[in-house]
């Protein structure tokens, strides 16, 4: 009875189980009491003890419009609103790019933080409640779409990893935080030696941390925050560093030793404070003076942000940072 309750507003309770990073227990009324409630502990039992699954053909389900949509992305975003869609009446057609839907879910956030049954066994769901998956279909144009559809949504994430603009970067060991985590996802090998540099201080870093400790790869983390202001969870962090991930926080990273044909190592130096230009996004950077070393390693990971992907001609207007423009706000 409980996940029925919550299936009627969360479509993935059992993935959030997993992977929610359950800040809201931080303003949770029972903290001055004794402790927080452990709503993400609780969804999470919740689902994994579904056994009669009561909620199945429930909940509502208004009459059918007769209306097209289709949904740009099979993400959680995309699964989502297509599942609420088709629960208003609408024929649903989401168009996923990869061979699996579930975005990051799927082919992002590492299998041993949410399994692959379970991500799949909650995709499942939706598809079962009668939405219309395609698998395999790489949309080039909103505009074409819309001429087939009532509407489209488009739900495309940032499925794009960013490189730094470093002497290097374009070395065969180099890849980004999405590109090694989808091969990871998928079974697929890439060439990392036996040590890792991941460049960058969030959550996604330690992701990739965690992966590659996994996968017998000693992980260095090197970042430009230090202590307290990375961006990382802190239980992240700490757990990254319990299974063996070496950090160094506080370093600004100069370029990549080696060859084109082999990564040899991370140069980086120390700073003693950092903030990026407003007008720009430029780094400004105080360097520690003398500080500069080579982390040794064979390859390297970029987890320093994502991108969408999107050009011109998908048929939106789309902003400097390659995101679609809200045609009511301007942004």
């Amino acid at each position: 009875e409980a996940i029925a309750v919550i299936r009627e507003k969360v479509p993935f309770p059992h993935v959030l189980g997993y992977v929610c990073n359950h800040r809201c227990e931080s303003g949770c009324k029972r903290t001055a009491l004794n402790s927080p409630v452990s709503i993400r502990n609780l969804k999470r039992y919740a689902a994994e003890r579904d056994t009669e699954q009561v909620w199945r053909g429930k909940g509502f389900h208004k009459d059918r419009t007769g209306k097209r949509i289709a949904v740009v992305g099979g993400g959680p975003a995309g699964l989502t609103a297509a599942y609420y869609l088709n629960k208003l009446g609408h024929d649903v057609t989401v168009y996923e790019k990869q061979n699996v839907a579930g975005g990051y879910m799927a082919l992002g956030i590492p299998e041993f933080r949410a399994p692959t049954a379970v991500v799949q066994a909650e995709v499942g769901y939706i598809v079962e409640s009668g939405v219309r998956v395609l698998y395999g279909q790489a949309v080039e144009s909103a505009a074409a779409l819309k001429a087939e559809h009532e509407a489209v949504l488009v739900a495309v994430g940032t499925p794009v990893g960013k490189k730094l603009r470093l002497p290097g970067a374009d070395y065969r060991q180099v890849y980004t935080a999405v590109d090694f985590l989808r091969a990871s996802r998928l079974g697929q090998t890439l060439d990392l030696g036996k040590t890792c540099c991941v460049i960058g201080g969030g959550n996604v870093a330690f992701d990739v941390a965690g992966t590659l400790l996994r996968m017998g790869v000693n992980a260095t983390v090197v970042c430009l925050e230090k202590g307290e202001a990375m961006l990382a969870d802190r239980d992240e962090i700490e757990a990254a560093r319990a299974e063996g991930a070496v950090l160094f926080d506080g370093h600004s990273n100069e370029g990549i030793e080696g060859t084109p044909e082999q990564v040899t190592g991370l140069r980086v130096h120390e700073v003693s404070e950092f903030h990026f230009d407003r007008a720009t996004g430029a780094l400004v950077e105080t360097a520690i003076p003398d500080s500069t070393r080579v982390i040794a390693c064979d390859s390297i990971v970029f987890a320093a942000g994502q991108a969408t992907g999107l050009t011109e001609g998908f048929g939106l207007e789309l902003n400097r940072f390659g995101y679609p423009v809200d045609p009511q706000s301007g942004k």
